[in-house]
């Protein structure tokens, strides 16, 4: 028994001792960054799962409530990191933090009231407190998971693309795993031992990552990526860097051949119609032309030809929703959101004021 019992603190031990050091790796240099800020909550949250049973088995309330706490966030943190991350149209609005807040803390707010007033626990609030705040957790988890899926198509940053969704991904499955162990299997002395060696090896496989790429996998777009293309008088990206016989064959698909004007247009289309690689059309566009994201540089052609056509058609009102079309919108709130992205204003705007 005192064997099993020292084993089951040392299991849990080690791998918090894991998280602290990979906190420190995080924080280390960049710790003014939005993606190392969610990054080390994430980390911080997991501790809390940690080392939640160890002050259960101590008896002390205080402390396994506050681990508790941070273990009813880690899911949240999740959401919010793979979408801050992943989603370049994410932001980190009041609405998405009162809506991460709620689900974080309504179980764990409810358990301490509940504690400190010695109210009585009926089945129907245990419930309220369990399979309600799990199915929203799952359910984050997974929107995490396919945001970074749906979006990797169009990352043009290559090392992050792989290493970020590697480390998010397996992140993400784990966490998904063991909240549906600890809902519908329950964790037991056994389970937890599992569980913390299982996540310490997670943790030293993130440790090696951090060490070799920290700043693909957490930090901030390196500086070639931030480069917005300067647009000239002749409507033209201006090339940065070298390849101009490469530049100059992709510039003529986009601006004779108009192909950016295709909806639904990818990568490897481009790619087979210039007769690139994909790999190699992704480093020619993000570290020459200066773009992280492949939408981007498309709708740069896009959001272009429609300020040309809504200054040109303003006397006949041609409607936006057909230039939207015209020249690759799917859809006209999408172009909307593009357009006022790129110009700080709507087209509606834009053409009044052209």
């Amino acid at each position: 028994m005192q064997l099993e019992l020292s084993l089951y603190f040392s299991a849990i031990a080690f791998s918090a001792a894991l998280v602290i050091l990979n906190l420190i790796l995080v924080l280390t240099g960049g710790y003014r960054q939005r993606s190392r800020q969610l990054f080390a909550a994430l980390l911080f949250c997991a501790l809390g799962y940690l080392v939640e049973p160890i002050f259960k088995e101590l008896g002390n309330w205080f402390w396994h409530w506050v681990a508790g706490l941070l273990r009813n966030g880690l899911p949240c943190v999740f959401w919010l990191l793979c979408n801050y991350v992943f989603d370049d149209d994410f932001e980190l609005s009041p609405a998405v933090w009162t809506a991460a807040g709620v689900v974080a803390f309504t179980s764990p707010m409810i358990t301490l009231v509940v504690y400190q007033f010695s109210l009585p626990q009926p089945q129907w609030l245990l419930n309220l407190q369990s399979w309600p705040t799990q199915g929203v957790e799952i359910v984050m988890i997974i929107h995490a998971l396919v945001t970074a899926a749906r979006t990797t198509q169009a990352d043009l940053v290559e090392t992050r693309r792989m290493l970020r969704t590697s480390v998010l991904g397996v992140a993400g499955l784990y966490i998904a795993t063991f909240v549906f162990v600890e809902q519908f299997i329950g964790l037991n002395d056994e389970m937890i031992i599992v569980n913390s060696l299982i996540f310490a090896l997670f943790i030293l496989i993130l440790d090696v990552i951090c060490l070799r790429f920290r700043d693909d996998v957490i930090g901030e777009a390196p500086v070639y990526a931030e480069i917005q293309p300067e647009v000239v008088s002749d409507e033209k990206v201006v090339v940065i860097n070298t390849d101009t016989g490469l530049i100059n064959q992709l510039q003529t698909a986009m601006d004779a051949e108009k192909l950016y004007r295709q909806e639904g247009l990818t990568i490897g289309d481009v790619a087979n119609t210039v007769g690139l690689q994909e790999y190699r059309l992704r480093q020619l566009i993000n570290q020459q032309l200066g773009y992280r994201n492949f939408n981007d540089y498309l709708n740069t052609y896009r959001i272009q030809e429609a300020c040309q056509r809504l200054e040109k058609e303003n006397a006949q009102k041609a409607p936006v929703l057909n230039i939207a079309m015209d020249v690759g919108f799917r859809s006209l709130s999408a172009f909307n959101r593009a357009f006022k992205d790129r110009t700080g204003k709507t087209p509606r705007q834009y053409r009044e004021s052209a």
